[in-house]
């Protein structure tokens, strides 16, 4: 096998300097693309149109002209915004941002997911804020938008009231939307944070909520608690008969026997039934370790990994499919749960041979008999990689990690609140599989010679390995 090394001119010698040579493995597809947008942007989603595999939407967050840093000085102020292509994802055309209440110069928007529901519309699901003054039940909130033409225009919807509680300590955070594909019930979990009331400063209490709408939105059931132990947003995926699976994390403690690992959480499932009753919590993986000591993390004490699960649901194998990195595993992207049984029994794999084993971004799809995660390969420095492995048989055995961009990412330079999100690329990025069996990734991206604070959204379509 050829090996490649990213020495490809002078811009990337400090590069090649800190990178590992990477096996050539990059899989055919369309050329890597930059979308075009104003400023940074981060946390991206990606839909494929069920019945035209040539329909791809994207969506982000976009930060308008600010850089990371400025946002401290002129405050949190983003906006989610929209891209489609009707050429399989050979080319994009910007169409502004998703529905807001107020006027965009009032209103702030983020936490943007996507879902198409096989029978037409593709469903968006967002917070929307007024700046500065979230808990005035108005306007902030969790919303919904719905698109009818592949995602060039969206009709908005207000998808649950009570989202926001009277106070503006507590509201919905980190929503993700699905659809079940048989009825084109329309569900969004989300993370219902409660914080202090002095300043709202400190996280208090979770807890893992959720709503649902059977008319395509246009009515919503009041929010109902799926768990009341939150530690990160629920993920949903849609099984066969119409059940939500929502799988989360609880906090396990930290007596695991590796002295490097700094907060332990265990992967749990809870069921929703279509009644909307929800069943007692089913345990997947006993003991993750999520966060590590400062000093322990292969790529440079500064690398932070959101520990956030992925889930997706294999139509064909008809196994839900959960993955989580764990940095108690060496060498490898991350811990891989397979289940047809809904938890009573599974396969547990490691997925492994990775340059660097230090994962950021996971994210799970499946879709033409395929499952594939992409991720985040952390090289030392702070330098990431976009990759990409795929599974044949519903997640219970992976091939080689594949590399997806021509280059590296020369990560954050300038950290950007540093506690959450050293890098400024958020905490999640996009994957879909297509009924052609494409895989369109989406991911942020600081390539060499550009604004070192200016994070890019990249989008490839590439052939499952």
């Amino acid at each position: 096998m050829k090996r490649k090394y990213w020495c490809a001119g002078l811009s990337l010698a400090v590069l090649c300097a800190m990178a590992p040579a990477v096996a050539s493995l990059t899989p055919p597809g369309t050329a890597e693309l930059q979308l075009p947008s104003v400023g940074a942007v981060a946390e991206q989603a990606v839909a494929v149109d069920p019945r035209n595999p040539r329909h791809v939407v994207v969506a982000a967050i976009g930060f308008g002209y600010y850089r990371h840093s400025d946002a401290v000085l002129h405050g949190y102020q983003p906006d989610n915004r929209v891209w489609t292509s009707d050429d399989g994802g050979r080319s994009f055309v910007a169409r502004g941002g998703l529905p807001f209440a107020l006027p965009r110069s009032r209103s702030s928007g983020n936490d943007a997911t996507l879902a198409w529901d096989p029978r037409g519309p593709l469903y968006a699901a967002y917070l929307n804020n007024e700046k500065d003054s979230p808990g005035n039940g108005a306007v902030d909130g969790l919303w919904v938008a719905r698109s009818d033409d592949a995602g060039k225009t969206w009709t908005g919807v207000r998808a649950a009231p009570n989202t926001y509680t009277a106070t503006a300590c507590q509201g919905p955070d980190r929503p993700t939307v699905a659809v079940d594909p048989r009825s084109g019930a329309v569900w969004v979990v989300y993370q219902h944070v409660v914080y202090a009331q002095s300043a709202c400063l400190s996280l208090q209490s979770t807890e893992i909520r959720a709503v649902r709408s059977l008319d395509r939105g246009k009515t919503w059931s009041r929010p109902f608690r799926v768990s009341a132990v939150g530690g990160n947003a629920g993920v949903p995926a849609v099984l066969e008969d119409g059940t939500l699976a929502v799988v989360h994390l609880e906090g396990a403690g930290v007596g695991l026997p590796e002295q490097h690992c700094a907060l332990a959480v265990s992967v749990n499932l809870r069921l929703v039934s279509p009644s909307l009753r929800v069943s007692a919590p089913r345990t997947l993986l006993p003991h993750v370790c999520a966060q590590i000591v400062a000093g322990n993390n292969p790529a440079g004490e500064a690398y932070y990994a959101p520990y956030t699960p992925t889930a997706t649901y294999d139509t064909r194998s008809k196994r839900l499919v959960v993955a989580i990195a764990d940095a108690q595993v060496t060498g490898g992207v991350a811990r891989v749960v397979s289940t047809a049984d809904r938890g009573a029994t599974q396969v547990t794999t490691t997925v492994t041979g990775t340059p660097s084993g230090a994962p950021q971004l996971l994210q799970l799809a499946a879709g033409a008999g395929r499952v594939a995660l992409s991720f985040l390969d952390g090289l030392p420095g702070g330098i990431y990689q976009p990759s990409l492995v795929s599974s044949r048989d519903g997640g219970r055995s992976w091939g080689a990690p594949v590399v997806v961009a021509s280059v590296p990412s020369v990560g954050q330079s300038r950290p950007y609140l540093a506690a959450l999100d050293p890098f400024g690329i958020g905490h999640y990025q996009g994957l879909a599989i297509g009924s052609d069996g494409l895989a369109h990734l989406a991911w942020p991206d600081l390539r060499p010679g550009g604004d070192p604070e200016i994070v890019t959204t990249w989008v490839r379509a590439v052939s499952l390995p």
